[in-house]
């Protein structure tokens, strides 16, 4: 949007806006308060036509009362009442002759006067003697309730002389002079067209359309309603009056007939306009009401309202031509010189770099026009110096492509992010990948990564992001899969990339070292077939020695005593190489199977120990044990965990000349960590990343004899993994060394699944079935035991001894213990099941139990139940 037009915008929404904001307050304000005060006048309007009414009414009540207290009516009625039929006759001419000469004159509203006797029948009558004689009253109100008080009677239709007529009758006692007794009831009827006229205050008026009000047309309406919601008087909203005939449905009506309320507002009248209007009450007798309603046109009372509307928009339109002129006028002069300098900008922008701006000015235009001059000669002094910069740059940039091109390993350079930022021809090459194709893309996603077991290794934990959380160096050997999905080993070197001391990426070095692995396989066949073959002749050779030692062979000097038990003990040495050399090649070769089992690692490291206490004392050394529990259970193979301890603990007493070693198992809440500590000399800091390699021996002093292979952590490393865990070193010169290692904790699921893999292999292998039973242990609320654990485990070691049962065929986890039936089918493993519960059942009564422990067990079976370890599993735990 230009300039100029927001400008233009901005004079006429400052000027509109408040203008139309007071004009709309304004309007609603006037609306409102002429609405109030129309209201109020028509509700006083309507107050003093209901007093009218009540006060004609009540003229008219007394003017019948006054009628009855006529001393001759009163006594020709008494007399034609006792008087025989022929007198009653000529009595009834006398008393109609004197209501029409001397009574109906006095008022002439009155539309006929009647004297009714006790029993109902008409005495007297002021227009003739049609219809004496008859009892056409005795039913109406204003007989049965005029024998006791005046009384008016609701409107209704009254046939006069043989046209229809709106009447409202007044009847009264009428009594006996002498003994003041009730000997009739005298009526006047009065057209109701008299209570239109006080309505009115016009006689004999008839409602228009419009009606003339104070010299003025006007759409004020004021009607009456009976109590059944019936017109009792005409209205100008209707173009014919019918009487007692037309039903009036709208809101006051509606509003009086259900609970006698009035209103005083707006509502929808008859013919669907919007009114403003008052509702009241008229009291005429105590039981029936007539309700006075007076309505005006909202539009008529509005009328001066929206007059001032129209005039307040025809003053805005006005105003808004007057300040679009000014507006425009000062936004031209805002704008012009803007203009200018835009062109000028312009020019600049596509080359003219000569050009300024000349303005005499000297208001803020003038001041912007001598900063933008200044700011092209900047300008130009800066794009001198960036493009001399940028000369340099680019010749630096051409010298580390350069070196880049010609390191001979891989490079990667990964963001914070993990995102593929750069990498070398070489990487290019050794992955398969050119660099603009892997640009802005996840490095652990493009490039998938395995450890050196093969296992897959989680994005957190790959090489090049470790750098970025830990910022550190890390080296590790690894294989990568290149574009076309071959799979081959890499040495890696990762480094964290700071700025400012902030982590902004990582560096990697990648090298490929298939031909390295290629040899190192091609030693390890060596020395495992060399092993094998020297392993025969030396235990030829032991064996002889030890024949001649025992004195098998004949005598023997004690100078041959002491060379045989020389060349034994070299024997045993030997011995124990050859097997760690073919225990390192079974483990890089992937021929070590676990037999895993549910062992307490605290009594493996106790063990140990023991084992070790000699050799300690001997150096003078303390071997002390840290266990965060007594038991601490672990699914392992105890014979290879345990050669993991000897060869740490071995280590550490090999290398530790005083102090002492402390062997720790910390049993937590992911895994189970366990420790060999020693207070030796400890371990250069260059050394420790090849401590865990073969054939290394370094950074420890070593005493006369001590003597190894380097290949004791190595094989520790080797076990290590293959339980799914880590193992690492921590040390310090002079202060010892720390060698940790961790075992994955199984939940009871977990531990379970991975004896029935184990039992369902077996099952495979010899096409068998295999059954499961689960035993659980509860109290007698079916809950489980809170001493299930030691209970479970002692029903295991019970059953492993009395029964003989395979180790890897029975595991116990809290309350529950697992056994596999290898062969056996679900109704006889069933059989058997039942028969172990009632051993462990006397087992626990023995134990004094039985009235707390209850033993239930389910049986399940491959592949009938499920083909799979997961399946049977969740099966027989019911998840």
């Amino acid at each position: 949007m230009r300039l100029r037009t927001k400008f233009l915008l901005t004079f006429l929404a400052i000027s509109i806006i408040p203008l139309i904001f007071i004009s709309a307050l304004s309007f609603s304000y006037a609306k409102k308060s002429l609405e109030a005060t129309a209201l109020k006048g028509l509700n006083i309007v309507a107050l003093a036509k209901k007093a009218e009414v009540l006060e004609y009414l009540s003229g008219k009540k007394g003017r019948t009362i006054d009628f009855a207290s006529d001393g001759f009516i009163r006594d020709q009625a008494e007399a034609i009442f006792k008087s025989a039929a022929a007198e009653k006759t000529r009595l009834s001419r006398s008393l109609n002759e004197h209501l029409r000469v001397n009574k109906k004159p006095l008022d002439e509203e009155i539309l006929e006067i009647r004297v009714l006797d006790i029993t109902g029948k008409i005495i007297g009558d002021s227009e003739g003697e049609a219809l004496l004689g008859l009892a056409t009253g005795k039913t109406q109100a204003y007989f049965l309730e005029g024998q006791h008080t005046a009384y008016i009677q609701d409107s209704g239709i009254f046939m006069h002389w043989g046209a229809e007529e709106e009447i409202i009758a007044i009847g009264t006692p009428l009594k006996s002079r002498t003994t003041n007794t009730l000997i009739g009831v005298l009526v006047n009827f009065y057209t109701l067209a008299n209570v239109q006229d006080v309505l009115l205050g016009i006689k004999g008026h008839r409602w228009d359309k419009q009606s003339i009000v104070g010299g003025q047309e006007t759409t004020m309406d004021i009607f009456l309603v009976n109590q059944q919601g019936l017109l009792l008087t005409p209205s100008k909203k209707l173009d014919t009056y019918r009487p007692l005939k037309t039903k009036i449905i709208t809101e006051p009506v509606l509003q009086a007939t259900a609970d006698f309320g009035v209103l005083n507002r707006s509502w929808v009248d008859m013919r669907g306009n919007n009114v403003l209007g008052a509702s009241v009450l008229l009291d005429i007798e105590e039981d029936w009401k007539w309700l006075l309603i007076i309505e005006q046109d909202q539009k008529e009372v509005l009328l001066p309202v929206y007059e001032l509307r129209n005039f307040l928009a025809t003053a805005a339109v006005i105003i808004w031509l007057f300040v679009g002129f000014i507006a425009v006028a000062i936004a031209e002069s805002i704008t012009a010189p803007v203009r200018k300098l835009t062109r000028v900008a312009d020019r600049i922008s596509r080359g003219e770099a000569g050009l300024r701006i000349e303005n005499t000015s000297k208001d803020e235009i003038g001041t912007l026009a001598s900063s933008f001059n200044r700011m092209v000669e900047i300008r130009q002094s800066v794009e001198d110096e960036l493009r001399l910069a940028k000369t340099r740059i680019s010749e630096e940039k051409t010298k580390c492509e350069l070196v880049l091109a010609s390191i001979g390993e891989g490079m990667i350079v990964i963001s914070q992010d993990a995102k593929v930022m750069m990498m070398n021809s070489e990487a290019e090459h050794m992955f398969g990948w050119e660099l603009i194709e892997l640009v802005g893309k996840n490095f652990g996603e493009a490039l998938i990564c395995e450890d050196e077991k093969g296992n897959p290794v989680p994005e957190a934990e790959r090489i090049m992001a470790r750098p970025l959380e830990d910022n550190k160096t890390i080296h590790v050997n690894a294989y990568y899969y290149r574009r076309d999905a071959t799979r081959f080993p890499v040495s890696v070197t990762a480094s964290p990339i700071l700025f400012e001391s902030k982590v902004i990426g990582a560096i990697g070095i990648f090298r490929d070292i298939t031909k390295e692995k290629e040899i190192d396989r091609m030693k390890t066949d060596f020395i495992s077939t060399v092993s094998h073959e020297i392993r025969t002749p030396l235990t030829t050779i032991r064996e002889g020695v030890s024949q001649a030692l025992d004195g098998l062979l004949g005598g023997i000097t004690e100078k041959q005593r002491e060379i045989f038990s020389i060349v034994l003990e070299d024997s045993d040495r030997l011995k124990r190489i050859i097997d760690s050399l073919l225990d390192i090649a079974k483990i890089e070769a992937g021929k070590v199977e676990l037999k895993k089992e549910l062992v307490d690692i605290a009594a493996v490291a106790k063990t140990v120990a023991a084992a070790f206490g000699l050799q300690a004392q001997e150096k003078k050394l303390q071997i002390r044990t840290h266990f965060s529990k007594p038991k601490i259970k672990a699914y392992v193979d105890r014979d290879r965990i345990n050669q993991v301890f000897i060869n740490l603990v071995g280590n550490a007493l090999k290398f530790t000349e005083n102090g002492s070693i402390t062997i720790s198992v910390e049993d937590t809440a992911a895994s189970i960590e366990c420790s060999v500590a020693d207070t030796g000399k400890g371990i250069a800091k260059e050394d420790q990343p090849k401590l865990f390699s073969k054939f290394q021996q370094f950074g420890r002093a070593h005493g006369p004899g001590e003597k190894g292979t380097g290949l004791g952590l190595s094989i520790s490393k080797g076990i290590v993994e293959l339980h799914k865990g880590k193992i690492w070193a921590e040390s310090q010169p002079r202060k010892g060394t720390k060698i940790s290692f961790t075992i994955p904790r199984y939940s009871q699921e977990q531990l379970f699944k991975e004896y029935v893999a184990g039992g369902i292999k077996k099952a495979m292998r010899q096409n068998n079935v295999l059954s499961l039973v689960l035993f659980s242990l509860w109290d007698v609320s079916d809950t489980p035991l809170s001493d299930s654990d030691a209970l479970a485990d002692n029903l295991t070691d019970f059953i492993r001894k009395k029964i003989h049962w395979d180790s890897e065929a029975i595991v116990e986890s809290g309350n529950r213990i697992l056994m596999l039936f290898p062969g056996v089918t679900k109704e006889n493993a069933r059989v058997i099941a039942g028969k172990i519960r009632n051993i462990f059942v006397h087992y626990t009564a023995r134990q004094g139990g039985e009235k707390h422990i209850t033993i239930s067990f389910k049986v399940i079976t491959y592949p009938q139940d499920g083909s799979h370890e997961e399946g049977l599993v969740l099966g027989i735990l019911n998840i």
